[in-house]
């Protein structure tokens, strides 16, 4: 029985340690990740040339519009810059950033008021093919 509680003990105590090793959170979200002002947003990004397409999304996930087809990336960031400064976002956070997507969210959760959940949230531009 002691046996039984040892080889508990030290499976939960590897489980703890394993949990708490450096991993590599980024697979499949390259490039540059983290919070940026609207005016750094395209230095940071990694997606060149286009066609493009842009939708906009509310806090809660849902589609808020979709702004269609843009013949380059700078256009795109352009629309989606007037959006964000449209709601009084200064501040987005960058949560995916590759050569074919680009998803940009508000870097601080609004969750005052009624419409909680109903406030322009983010941007996802993606390469078109």
């Amino acid at each position: 029985m002691e046996f039984v509680g040892i080889a508990f003990l030290v499976g939960f105590t590897c489980l703890a340690v394993a949990s708490l090793l450096p991993r590599d959170v980024s697979k499949g979200k390259s490039g540059w990740r983290g919070r940026c002002s609207l005016d750094e947003l395209a230095e940071k990004i990694e997606m060149t040339g286009g066609p493009v397409h842009v939708a906009l999304y509310r806090q809660s996930g849902n589609l808020q519009r979709e702004l269609g087809e843009y013949s380059d990336v700078d256009s795109a960031l352009k629309e989606i810059s007037k959006a964000f400064r449209r709601a009084k976002i200064e501040q987005v956070r960058i949560w995916t950033n590759s050569s074919g997507e680009l998803d940009v969210r508000r870097a601080f959760y609004n969750g005052r008021g009624s419409s909680e959940g109903k406030k322009f949230g983010g941007a996802l531009i993606q390469m078109l093919k």
